[in-house]
């Protein structure tokens, strides 16, 4: 019984890693193209004001 358990600990431990890895890369994508959209709104006023 307790050799089941390590096995389905070895086995999702993986797989959260994996679903981490996945919304951090999600998460940074977000973050870049925020990012960017914020730079060419800035200088689309710095356009405008110049």
């Amino acid at each position: 019984m307790a050799g089941k358990i390590q096995q389905q600990k070895s086995f999702t431990f993986p797989a959260t890693i994996r679903k981490f890895s996945f919304y951090q890369s999600c998460y940074i994508n977000f973050y870049s193209e925020f990012t960017i959209g914020i730079y060419q709104i800035f200088t689309l006023l710095v356009e405008s004001f110049t």
